[in-house]
């Protein structure tokens, strides 16, 4: 199970950005850090409200995909964050593994 719904993550971008896009009184108010909270926000204006569904089924890359990305990040100086908006990684931790 994930921690954290679709409907919770709607809900939190939402007020994001109906309270002047305070990143500060947004962790506050729903216990969420800056990091997941500028992930979300990232993945809404990148897809919309599709960014912040729920994956729920575990994805297996191959060598090649996993090469390709990092070369993409190496070769365009991209965050591993940038790199999951850009190739539909579900978490940036898996990039960490492969680098």
């Amino acid at each position: 199970m994930t921690k954290y719904n679709q409907t919770f993550k709607q809900q939190v971008v939402d007020f994001y950005f109906q309270h002047d896009e305070s990143l500060s009184l947004t962790c506050r108010t729903f216990t969420v850090s800056k990091r997941t909270l500028r992930y979300w926000i990232a993945q809404y204006q990148h897809s919309g409200i599709k960014g912040l569904a729920v994956l729920h089924t575990k994805r297996t890359y191959t060598p090649e995909f996993k090469y390709h990305v990092i070369q993409t990040i190496q070769n365009r100086d991209m965050t591993a964050d940038q790199a999951c908006l850009q190739f539909g990684i579900a978490n940036s931790g898996a990039i960490s593994q492969w680098l």
